[in-house]
This record gives structure tokens, C-alpha cells and sequence, in this order.
């Protein structure tokens, strides 16, 4: 894995104090630029953060770390 920038670690520190990280990593896109993509686990929300290779944040997206439920109250069985 390339070296992570230090914005990276700033924005994630500043951002994320109670979270944790799940996995760390770089990729290249689809023109070969170089990305770091970090998935941190947060209040029962998985964030999903993708940098440049300077360390700006290009992506944030967010998903709760269990679905609801959208069980709409029939059981087994129940017809």
C-alpha cells in the first residue's frame, strides 16, 4: 500500500474520535490516479471515505451498520 497522506489522518482524527477502522487501503481509478479509500465504523454507521492522493476528501457516503428491519408483521406460516 502507498504511504497515506497526512491530510488523511487529520480529517479522520478531527472527524472520527470514537470510531474505528475496519480496513484501509489505495486503489487507482479509472485514469490512474491514486486513491485511499478507508472504511471507519462510528455510532452504529459504517462511513465510507474516499481521498485523493493529496488527501482530499472526494467521497463520504454512509450506511447504517445493521439494515431495518422491514418485516411488516406476518409470521410463518400466518396466511
Amino acid at each position: 500500500m502507498n504511504k497515506l497522506p497526512h491530510h488523511v489522518f487529520t480529517y479522520i482524527r478531527k472527524h472520527f474520535r470514537e470510531g474505528y477502522f475496519r480496513n484501509i487501503g489505495s486503489v487507482r481509478d479509472k485514469d490512474g490516479h491514486l486513491l485511499f479509500r478507508a472504511k471507519i465504523y462510528e455510532n452504529e454507521i459504517i462511513h465510507h471515505l474516499e481521498f485523493n492522493a493529496q488527501g482530499r476528501l472526494l467521497k463520504h457516503e454512509t450506511e447504517p451498520v445493521f439494515e431495518e428491519d422491514y418485516y411488516e408483521g406476518r409470521f410463518y406460516g400466518e396466511e
